[in-house]
């Protein structure tokens, strides 16, 4: 047999072994996951509080940062009950380098008493470093806060208390910006 027919011969084994008849490879999906980007939500504490009131909040999350060499992640809140999947990013972000870790990440928000219950939430990603004025988290997760209501606070001046926070990037429907449209890092 020549070595076109055997080359021909070896990279049609390896086409149907590829297609496997609807079979899963298990290294082909174990190599997947490898390079998957992860970030999920620990704990967060305290995870009761008062509308309105300004709360130190730390939130721990475990990343996987698999598909580049450093990554950054932000911690930010939802703060406007006419946009609760809206997040306003808080701080300047922690970069991590390539690999697994878990970090605690510390903001103070007022939290927001939103129209629904439980929709006061935290939100990480993890991000490229550096990466441009607008971009796609590699991953997010978010993590709900339940808020006591008080009788006297507005949600409009709750969303004003959060409108005040540092950094003021929004992140939303997957894709996050910075407000003052300067390069970050």
């Amino acid at each position: 047999m020549g070595i076109a027919v055997k080359a021909t011969v070896v990279a049609l084994a390896l086409a149907l072994g590829a297609c496997g008849g609807g079979e899963s490879d298990p290294t082909a999906e174990a190599k997947a996951s490898a390079l998957t980007d992860e970030i999920e939500v620990l704990s967060v504490s305290p995870s009761v509080a008062d509308a309105g009131v300004p709360t130190a909040f730390m939130i721990k999350v475990r990343y996987k940062l698999a598909t580049k060499s450093s990554g950054i992640i932000y911690l930010g809140f939802n703060g406007s009950p006419e946009r609760p999947d809206s997040y306003r990013l808080t701080g300047d972000g922690t970069v991590v380098s390539g690999g697994a870790g878990t970090i605690t990440l510390v903001s103070t928000t007022s939290p927001v008493a939103h129209l629904y219950p439980n929709e006061f939430r935290a939100y990480a990603n993890l991000s490229e470093y550096p990466h441009l004025d607008s971009w796609s988290p590699l991953a997010s997760t978010v993590a709900t806060i339940v808020v006591k209501p008080m009788a006297s606070t507005t949600a409009s001046a709750q969303a004003g208390a959060l409108a005040s926070l540092p950094n003021g990037a929004t992140c939303q429907m997957g894709q996050c910006a910075n407000a003052s449209g300067q390069g970050t890092r």
